[in-house]
């Protein structure tokens, strides 16, 4: 939107079965950008979390988180150079830490490899 409040543009869509949609009525729950403008997402329900180009064009599927299911907020952020990805889960009392495979070729994809690290 713009300061006059009309919408500028849009992107998203909902899918329960795809990737690259949203799979419940609220979301995406939260999201959050690199410093190239890439926009990561996050789901409550299925703990989903993807990334998207500036314009919208889904870019690859960061990985999942095993959440208690419903609407919650599932603040996230990612390190500089996509290596990390973090994942607040209020209802277990923890911060979901995601870290890209070793093995992985390119440095900005990231892998579902799940530590969690209690507050």
């Amino acid at each position: 939107y713009d300061s006059n409040g009309e919408e500028i543009s849009q992107w998203g869509k909902s899918d329960r079965t795809g990737l690259d949609g949203f799979t419940s009525c609220c979301n995406p729950m939260n999201v959050c950008f690199n410093k190239v403008g890439d926009v990561f997402t996050a789901e409550s329900n299925t703990g989903r979390i993807k990334r998207f180009g500036a314009d919208g064009e889904f870019l690859n599927f960061v990985g999942d988180v095993k959440l208690v299911p419903g609407c919650k907020n599932v603040s996230i952020a990612v390190t500089e150079d996509h290596s990390r990805v973090y994942m607040l889960d209020l209802t277990r009392n923890h911060i979901v830490v995601m870290v890209q495979k070793p093995s992985e070729p390119a440095a900005n994809d990231v892998s579902a490899a799940v530590s969690v690290s209690e507050k």
